[in-house]
């Protein structure tokens, strides 16, 4: 299959080399009937008739003492590769580059020939002549993709003579050497654009783009958690050179994902240190990355190292895998390394103190550069005691002390005040005067020692600024980074918290009026500043509340789940092309549905939208999304506000009575049931607790099937918590796609919990939705129908949290 996939290619793609060949001059000697007719054959696919013109002829001209041609042997070593005469079509090939080095044809065919041979290497340097001679050849750069990158002969950098140290860590700062602090004024590049996942990272131009966009927004630090392309270093150099007095600092990450066996030594370990070294390289503009699949690659030759700020490395560490690793190695707790040490540590601080101590080891054996070094950490893993985090034994506990069954369906096998890893305990050494520090994911809706530790809750300022403080005071002089805050601007809320900064629920607006809030909360508590997540709303990520409504998986970045937290944490937000904003001039210009009396739809990456010209304040809207007979959900709009409801074998989240409290919890065998009551759509972002301190935490749901009114949209801020209105005689409603069922609009499909369902995840391909309004005098019927799409069209757009950070770190300090 795979030299059938090969051959395919090159019958698909020579005929436009053949085409421009055509329309050359023949060598002395070639009648141009023979190269024509040669060409003929070939893009008939009579490959052995071509081969065969082709060989008369440069027999005949050596018979003639007549020079080779390139071109009758470029057609000539193509026909042989159909043929799978690898061997001396490479041959032919590599004659036409030596007679013409500048046919880019000649270059390409060889390509194709040390391809199919399995020489990717020479293919890759052949396929980047042949982009040399002519860049413009789409062709060339498809045959590219499928090949490793070439890079030619580089030379590595000296090493300097003297100590490189532009950074230290220090007092609870990050400092310059001078020691003026820096207050980091941060943004998380989270940069994963619509319809891709985030191992596919943007080229080209964006990145100057964005770099004048963060310049402009007074931000003085990009956190990088992996390895970018190289535009993205060659841009933050460009920008750099021109702005020497407010350049744009890195923090730069190492990114791993968890050993399978939680054991982090042995082959794990290796290749962490590899990931280490090649950030080095990417750094210091020293290396070339071959392509490997979902990392970056490319050769890297900007050196950006005297803006490298500081180290993070590794992610979120889940605590069962850490509790695993600490009684696996419980012996393993030295870590006495010459830049990094670890005292009265855990095995998995020991191991992280020694990853640090390679890190600073290697960039000082490489490039003589001391950096600035932390662990990625995040609250369920501080090193504070919190009297309302009972553990899920420890619940049980209490559980069956006061009579009540002891499971619980929700609480997951592990806790969120179980084990702790204490960045005290690993500290630099007097050989490393850049320092260690403190780096904490922090926000204030979770973990729900958050929202129910007495000493939070009583807090000057709130339970986010309590928290902090109580963060700082552990830590003494080390500095402590906040590297990521933030609330999303989602429709749907996944957690609560005491002072209103949800995990979700928010207009942007408010999201804007928080995170200012957060940032200013962060720098009154003395930390060394704080880090806000993200750049962009990325479309690919999944929350946990509607993980399982969003299937199949690999579908995910096709579309925008307004109701997901995860995906709307952006300074920038990344529209749907076109997406219609409520009560908009577009609202009376959406297409009509066929067959029906006034009503107005269309289905965009994001949402539902119906529309149509208003009759009262009372209108039912009733949708046909299974294929099941009947309808499945009901819309009442009356005034200003309304509400979904479903029917109730259909609603994806079903009480589950357990003891005191009722669980609305997913279920995977939803289906709709003729004649069943149509209920209201309740998630559980809360549920009830029981913590060491004793006291019971009652739950919390939310109603996301509660729509609310409103007036017109403003373009530039947008309200998803805000599903339609009622302006200019014209009623607008926006649903969102998971509040209807629909697991991926891209591919029309929707949850179907049937026994029988599968393979794609329980769910089942559909049509259209049917619609049926009723309004005032209005009452009609029709389906809504939409194309599938692959890559989704989409737009940038500022949101007011990008404008409200710009104003609150205008007059800031470094």
């Amino acid at each position: 299959m795979r030299r059938f996939l090969i051959f395919l290619m090159a019958v698909l793609v020579v005929g436009s080399a053949g085409w421009r060949l055509s329309h050359r001059s023949s060598a002395p000697g070639v009648p141009p009937s023979v190269l024509a007719a040669a060409q003929a054959r070939y893009r008939a696919g009579q490959f052995a008739q071509a081969e065969a013109l082709a060989s008369a002829q440069l027999a005949s001209n050596t018979a003639a003492r007549q020079p080779g041609d390139p071109d009758l042997l470029v057609l000539r070593g193509l026909a042989r590769v159909q043929l799978g005469d690898l061997s001396h079509a490479a041959a032919d090939l590599i004659e036409a580059t030596r007679l013409s080095p500048n046919n880019a044809d000649a270059w390409y065919g060889l390509a194709l020939a040390r391809r199919a041979q399995g020489r990717l290497p020479e293919g890759a340097a052949a396929v980047a002549q042949a982009l040399k001679l002519d860049p413009s050849r789409q062709e060339f750069r498809q045959l590219a993709v499928t090949l490793p990158e070439h890079f030619g002969a580089r030379t590595h950098k000296p090493r300097p003579a003297g100590l490189v140290m532009p950074f230290i860590a220090q007092q609870g700062h990050l400092r310059f050497q001078n020691g003026r602090p820096i207050d980091v004024r941060g943004v998380n590049m989270g940069v994963a654009l619509p319809g891709k996942f985030p191992a596919e990272f943007p080229r080209g131009a964006i990145w100057d783009t964005w770099m004048t966009q963060l310049g402009a927004l007074h931000a003085n630090v990009l956190r990088v958690y992996t390895i970018l392309p190289p535009d993205f270093y060659q841009a933050l150099l460009r920008y750099n050179l021109a702005h020497p007095r407010s350049p744009l600092y890195v923090i730069h990450g190492v990114w791993t994902e968890l050993p399978a066996n939680n054991d982090f030594r042995g082959r794990f370990q290796d290749d962490f240190r590899a990931e280490m070294g090649r950030v080095l390289g990417v750094l210091h503009g020293d290396v070339d990355l071959p392509a490997r699949p979902g990392h970056a690659s490319g050769r890297y030759d900007a050196d950006v190292s005297r803006y490298l700020l500081a180290f993070i490395i590794g992610r979120e560490w889940e605590p069962d895998s850490v509790d695993a690793f600490n009684r696996l190695a419980r012996n393993d707790t030295a870590a006495a390394g010459p830049y990094v040490q670890a005292h009265g540590a855990s095995p998995m601080e020991a191991w992280l103190a020694r990853s640090m101590d390679w890190l600073v080891s290697e960039q000082m054996r490489r490039y003589h550069q001391l950096t600035p070094v932390a662990f990625t950490n995040w609250p369920t893993l501080d090193p504070l005691r919190h009297p309302s985090e009972a553990s899920p034994q420890e619940e049980a506990a209490l559980r069956a002390a006061r009579g009540e069954p002891k499971g619980d369906p929700v609480r997951k096998a592990f806790g969120e005040d179980v084990v702790a890893l204490d960045p005290v305990h690993v500290v630099a050494t007097a050989k490393n005067p850049a320092g260690t520090f403190a780096s904490y994911h922090a926000y204030p809706y979770y973990p729900d020692f958050m929202n129910h530790d007495a000493a939070y809750r009583t807090a000057p300022g709130g339970n986010y600024a309590g928290y902090l403080r109580a963060l700082r005071a552990h830590h003494g002089p080390m500095p402590v980074l906040i590297s990521e805050y933030g609330v999303p601007s989602s429709r749907s809320i996944a957690h609560y918290q005491m002072q209103g900064q949800h995990h979700g629920g928010h207009s942007e607006d408010e999201q804007a009026r928080m995170d200012v809030d957060l940032d200013r909360t962060i720098r009154r508590s003395g930390l060394a500043g704080g880090i806000v997540f993200a750049w962009l709303d990325e479309w690919f990520k999944r929350n946990w509340m509607y993980f399982d409504l969003e299937r199949p998986a690999n579908s995910k970045p096709r579309w925008l789940n307004s109701m997901d937290a995860e995906e709307h944490y952006g300074l920038l937000a990344t529209d749907p092309a076109g997406e219609p904003t409520l009560c908009s001039a577009a609202s009376a210009t959406l297409p009509l549905v066929n067959g029906t009396d006034g009503l107005h739809a269309e289905a965009t990456p994001a949402a539902l939208h119906l529309a149509w010209r208003t009759q009262g304040t009372h209108s039912e809207v009733r949708l046909d999304v299974h294929p099941a007979p009947g309808d499945e959900f009901h819309v009442v709009l009356d005034g200003t506000s309304g509400q979904v409801l479903v029917n109730s074998g259909y609603r994806p989240f079903k009480p589950r009575p357990v003891g005191r409290q009722t669980y609305y919890l997913y279920d995977p065998h939803a289906q709709p049931v003729p004649g069943a009551p149509f209920v209201p759509y309740i998630t559980l972002p809360n549920i009830r607790r029981i913590g060491r301190d004793g006291a019971v935490y009652p739950a919390q749901t939310d109603e996301p099937g509660r729509l609310r009114g409103g007036g017109r949209e403003d373009p530039r801020s947008h309200n998803l918590t805000q599903d339609f209105c009622t302006v200019g005689g014209w009623t607008h409603l926006r649903l969102p796609w998971t509040l209807l069922n629909v697991t991926d609009p891209s591919d029309h499909r929707v949850q179907d919990g049937r026994p029988a369902a599968g393979p794609r995840d329980q769910t089942v391909r559909i049509s259209g939705i049917g619609v049926q309004l009723r309004s005032g005098t209005l009452n009609t019927r029709g389906t809504v129908t939409w194309n599938d799409w692959q890559l989704p069209a989409y737009t940038l757009r500022e949101k007011p949290l990008y404008r409200a950070l710009q104003l609150a770190w205008a007059n800031s300090g470094s």
